[in-house]
């Protein structure tokens, strides 16, 4: 029984330990408008059960932009083009083989991107996916989420 306790309790620290998204490139203020010849792109994961304890690594071709964990969103404003998401799994907190992904989007001046990230599980293999929703989803939707914490 006691055994029985002390699994719940790691898994429960296991569970929280992704509590915290880390954004390291600025952050826009979602309530203002940003600059027009750039995009704004947010990038978010709602709770989900598969995955929660794991934090999602997102950068680009050119910068770090930071660590996503679930219930959280990271915002940041992008050159015009062909941008390529890069996402994996912090290896940290991942025990199992590398997991990454590496999608495009192209993104357009003066619009905003609501990415919605996610895994999905196919037998013992392990995707990340990322869908772009229009823009009166996605802003419901984030508005249920938190920021991640600046760290610069």
């Amino acid at each position: 029984m006691k055994s029985l306790a002390v699994s719940i309790l790691v898994i429960a620290a296991a569970a929280c330990a992704a509590t915290e998204s880390i954004q390291k490139v600025p952050m826009p203020d979602p309530a203002t408008a940003g600059d027009p010849a750039k995009a704004r792109v947010f990038l978010f994961r709602e709770d989900q059960t598969f995955g929660k304890a794991w934090l999602l690594l997102v950068s680009s071709a050119s910068r770090e932009i930071g660590a996503l964990a679930p219930g959280n969103y990271l915002s940041f404003e992008a050159s015009p083009g062909m941008m390529q998401f890069l996402l994996s799994l912090d290896r940290a907190r991942f025990a199992g083989p590398p997991v990454t992904a590496a999608i495009p989007q192209r993104l357009e001046a003066g619009k905003t991107y609501y990415g919605n990230v996610t895994f999905d599980k196919d037998g013992p293999t392990i995707r990340i996916l990322l869908d772009f929703l229009p823009e009166s989803t996605g802003r419901e939707r984030l508005a249920a989420l938190s920021p991640a914490v600046l760290v610069q």
